[in-house]
């Protein structure tokens, strides 16, 4: 048999392709690519020289494109996000996180590609109040113009999330949500001076994530790019940074002066608790500390519920949970979930102003041509 061309290929790419899809799980790498765990390890040590049908069971295995393998160096657009307090090695994460990594930062730098490089307005006008939590909180407030309207009239929690969402990305904040293990995170930010990007994880609580979009705000009004394994309310277990952006997600979720109104006089019994949470529409976790920042409880009375603070709890309606079937759109609102409103809005913008074309648009999107007109009618249902 003839011998087949071959092409060099750097180990150091080999390595970071095969962390940024299994993390330090070689041995499920290897069984991806059908060859021996040192086989893989000797690539990636040394470099392989391969032909074009192994260059394509690499880009299969590790979900890259096969001209990315035939580089010299890693590009710099798909490096792994600089986390500013990584405890977790790669290594330790899922692949399912680190899938999800890649996504969001492929997202943004489409979104960026097609709004272009421009600086992030809303983060702009908060920078100068960066070194009081409460004032921060009270000018975002004010800048995102949320007034009681957009406060209480949702349902319930799922609602408002939506609600919070949409005003963040329409001051070019990218919220996605993406299903992947709560052990390797609750929420992370990937910082950027234009369109920062604030992924939150599907599996948690409607509760969970409201907190942790305020929260992973916070971190990027510092200019952080964070990865949160867990949400505490109890700030004594919390270092600096991560006590600010619990102080700012709660003083914007329950402002003081909102708070003192609905307080009721006399005794705060659990039935009230309950009935603020519904109100504003988060975890009694998150009423509770309010309560005690503001005075309007005694030390005896937080420190029985402290060890519970922590817990993003879903508040409870007594009604019975509807059946979920699925529809032809299903998969059309896990993509609007998934890749955010900003960046499917700002494609079918650039899509509709002739700006990128027909099969340009469905490979942005990831669908089919007949999905495209439910999708633009879907977008802000």
């Amino acid at each position: 048999m003839k011998n087949l061309p071959k092409v060099s290929i750097s180990g150091e790419l080999l390595k970071w392709a095969r962390k940024t899809r299994f993390g330090g799980d070689i041995e499920e790498a290897s069984k991806k690519l059908k060859v021996t765990k040192e086989q893989v390890i000797s690539w990636e040590s040394q470099g392989a020289d391969m032909t074009a049908s192994e260059i394509r069971k690499l880009s299969k295995a590790y979900k890259r494109s096969e001209t990315v393998f035939l580089l010299k160096t890693i590009p710099k657009s798909q490096e792994p996000p600089k986390f500013r307090r990584f405890l977790l090695e790669e290594e330790m994460l899922s692949k399912e996180t680190l899938m999800v990594m890649r996504k969001a930062q492929e997202t943004q730098i489409s979104t960026i590609d097609l709004l272009g490089e421009i600086d992030n307005i809303l983060l702009n006008t908060l920078a100068s109040h960066k070194k009081d939590s409460d004032l921060l909180a009270s000018k975002t407030i004010e800048a995102l113009e949320i007034n009681n309207e957009l406060r209480f009239t949702s349902k319930n929690t799922k609602e408002q999330l939506q609600q919070w969402k949409r005003l963040l990305e329409s001051n070019n904040i990218m919220v996605l949500e993406y299903s992947f293990p709560l052990a390797d995170a609750r929420a992370f930010a990937i910082y950027n001076k234009s369109i920062p990007v604030i992924i939150l994880n599907s599996r948690d609580t409607d509760n969970g994530r409201v907190f942790s979009l305020f929260h992973e705000f916070g971190h990027l009004l510092l200019k952080q790019s964070e990865l949160d394994v867990e949400m505490t309310l109890d700030y004594s277990k919390s270092i600096a940074d991560e006590l600010f952006c619990n102080q700012i997600s709660a003083n914007i979720l329950v402002p003081t002066d909102l708070l003192k109104q609905k307080v009721l006089a006399g005794l705060i019994d659990e039935p009230q608790i309950k009935d603020l949470a519904k109100r504003f529409k988060v975890s009694t976790s998150v009423i509770w500390r309010r309560l005690y920042d503001n005075k309007l409880i005694s030390v005896t009375q937080y420190n029985k519920v402290r060890s519970k603070l922590s817990t993003f709890e879903p508040f409870k309606f007594e009604k019975t949970k509807k059946k979920f079937g699925a529809n032809r759109n299903t998969h059309l609102y896990k993509k609007i979930k998934n890749m955010g409103e900003l960046y499917i809005g700002a494609t079918l913008e650039a899509f509709n102003t002739n700006r990128i074309s027909h099969y340009e648009v469905l490979d942005y999107l990831g669908i089919q041509s007949v999905a495209l007109p439910r999708l633009q009618r879907l977008l802000f249902v």
